[in-house]
């Protein structure tokens, strides 16, 4: 069940989606969003620091001006985050904070059931131009799930195809159980891929998860087995008829590894659908 939902804003259309998805979350569960953006104090400072001791009076005017331009912007985009959500009938809140934003995102997020993010983010809009690496920073450092989700909405359905990369650790059956929470759809096809040398090692690992799903209510659940690196095989086979993708943080061993920097990092670059990434 979930009741609060986070979602990290940027000027993007990741964002945009990130808050269409929260949206429809909200709807099904009856939820409250909250709207959260940062204005990056450090990076700003850093950004206007002197190169001499007699321009420190210039850098600080320069550093007031752009955390008041910052401050000017992030008013605008929460303005727009509140219109949408009151439109769609959704409890919603909106929250300005300053610091680092990876670091206020990960100590705002410790009471919220989902964090719904962009799989690009610019949470350092105000210094910097492009995309930033801030999901990846974020991954591992909370407490709650997430759903990283790409620049356009394409709402969460009842058949909708997931493929759940399961590995059996800890944290793949983390992800897995806050997946069954989030129930904006009654019950889409789930695939559950397993990654080992062996047929037989590979059923023990993937029958307990589909035993769970299927308590749940899950009846359309089917698992399969590779031989092959699992982030080869999501790419060549999966990810063009997935709707969702579900993951879990670390890994049990070797090549088969789900482990941050390994399929987890692969999918939050390559990802054309939206992931799930369990905490």
């Amino acid at each position: 069940m979930i009741r609060r939902i986070l979602v990290p804003l940027d000027p993007t259309s990741f964002a945009d989606a990130a808050v269409s998805y929260a949206i429809q979350l909200a709807q099904a569960h009856k939820a409250a969003i909250t709207g959260f953006m940062v204005v990056d104090t450090p990076g700003i400072h850093d950004s206007v620091s002197p190169i001499s001791p007699g321009a420190a009076v210039y850098a600080k005017k320069a550093e007031n001006r752009l955390e008041a331009e910052a401050h000017e912007r992030i008013q605008e985009t929460l303005e727009k985050f509140a219109a949408r959500c009151q439109a769609a009938g959704v409890a919603h809140e909106e929250i300005e904070d300053q610091g680092d934003p990876v670091e206020a995102i990960a100590r705002k997020s410790c009471f919220y059931d989902l964090l719904v993010v962009g799989l690009r983010t610019h949470f350092h809009f105000q210094t910097t131009d492009g995309e930033g690496d801030d999901l990846q920073h974020l991954v591992g450092k909370l407490a709650t799930p997430i759903l990283a989700v790409t620049d356009k909405h394409v709402p969460l359905s009842d058949k909708m195809n997931v493929v759940v990369a399961y590995d059996g650790s800890p944290a793949a059956v983390r992800s897995l159980r806050q997946f069954t929470q989030l129930a904006a759809f009654s019950n889409p096809n789930i695939l559950i891929l397993t990654a080992d040398e062996e047929l037989e090692t590979a059923k023990k690992i993937y029958a307990p998860a589909e035993e769970y799903l299927k308590v749940y209510g899950y009846t359309d659940v089917e698992p399969e087995w590779t031989p092959m690196h699992i982030a080869d095989v999501i790419d060549e086979e999966y990810v063009d008829e997935a709707d969702l993708i579900v993951l879990g943080m670390h890994a049990r061993h070797g090549i088969f590894s789900f482990v941050v920097g390994s399929l987890t990092n692969h999918m939050i670059r390559m990802a054309k659908v939206p992931v799930f990434i369990g905490q």
